[in-house]
């Protein structure tokens, strides 16, 4: 650094050193300075804008703990059919890899879900190029950024709210996606509650996950966050694109429905990323220029086995079965 340097250009310095080397700020247990007024300012100088750095760096991981551990508790167990007090099956024991290939245009294809599933059973796997669950988010071979938003289109039943439920789950446990600091799942069937109500983005987010609301975080733009819409064929909001004014501010509040299009569309903290989940009729709800990737998630099978001390069961749900018929298999 050269010529007069004031505290905010040493913090600056510092933070950009710090976050290259991946240091972990609340790891730093002293600061060494020369007396310097841009150093030793309270407010202003460096070693007041380190333990304001600091400050909030612990709140943030406070709030991330507490969010994880919400989200282990949610999406750790899940059950089929009917719930049976006692008897979960936790989301890890049954979970197997689904396909999920980069898509095409992201057109609406409108043949019924059957012949869906037929021509994918037909389809050249070579052609496909296959996203693991845990890397939907990052980007794909050969581009530097990943995309905004995205799209995973797949038929009913064939596991799109698994997946999410899964991704999140490995990002709770420490599995993977370490560099994302808050990820937000919501479904349209719970946006859907909300019709007529006005929230801010940051009082949307307090509503639904109060570990964020109890640590005070009301600034999202610095951190990478992840929301993740489920379902938007069952969204009942209007999700008017065309009209909808365009909305900036994270604390002013307005329609869930103007806070989802301005989201979507890049308006409303373009920080983040987008992962929405639909089945292929209902794809033509968002506009194709706000959809950075559209995936499909296939599978060649979906199997989820209970072993009892009595008998083991297998439900398999193959390409070639129309969704929601199942086989149940025993020995």
């Amino acid at each position: 650094m050269h010529g007069t340097t004031t505290g905010k250009d040493l913090f600056e310095e510092v933070s950009r050193c710090v976050d290259k080397m991946g240091l972990p700020w609340d790891k730093l247990v002293g600061l060494t300075t020369d007396g310097a007024p841009a150093m030793c300012g309270q407010k202003s100088g460096l070693v007041g804008r380190i333990r304001e750095k600091m400050q909030d760096e612990n709140v943030t991981k406070t709030a991330v703990e507490w969010l994880k551990s919400h989200l282990k508790e949610k999406f750790r167990c899940m059950f089929e059919g009917i719930a049976k007090a006692g008897q979960p099956t936790r989301l890890n024991d049954f979970y197997i890899e689904l396909l999920i290939t980069e898509g095409d245009s992201g057109e609406v294809n409108k043949e019924h879900e059957v012949r869906l599933i037929e021509k994918a059973s037909r389809k050249n796997a070579k052609e496909e190029t296959p996203i693991t669950c845990e890397d939907i988010v990052k980007p794909l071979p050969g581009q530097d950024q990943p995309s905004r938003t995205i799209m995973t289109t797949g038929v009913a039943g064939i596991g799109k709210t698994v997946l999410t439920n899964k991704f999140t789950l490995d990002w709770a446990e420490g599995k993977a996606n370490h560099d994302i600091h808050f990820i937000f799942p919501f479904t349209f069937r719970e946006l859907n509650l909300l019709k007529g109500k006005e929230f801010s983005l940051v009082e949307l987010l307090h509503h639904f996950f109060i570990e964020i609301k109890e640590a005070g975080i009301c600034r999202f733009d610095q951190f990478q966050v992840v929301f993740i819409l489920d379902g938007l064929d069952e969204c009942r909001l209007p999700l008017d694109f065309q009209n909808n004014l365009i909305w900036t501010d994270v604390t002013e509040s307005t329609s869930v429905d103007m806070l989802l299009t301005n989201l979507i569309r890049g308006d409303l903290l373009p920080s983040a990323r987008i992962w929405i989940t639909t089945r292929p009729a209902a794809a033509n709800q968002i506009p194709a220029e706000c959809v950075g990737m559209v995936t499909e998630l296939k599978s060649s099978f979906l199997q989820l086995a209970s072993v009892t001390k009595q008998h083991t069961w297998t439900v398999i749900l193959a390409p070639w079965i129309p969704a929601g018929l199942y086989g149940v298999l025993s020995p």
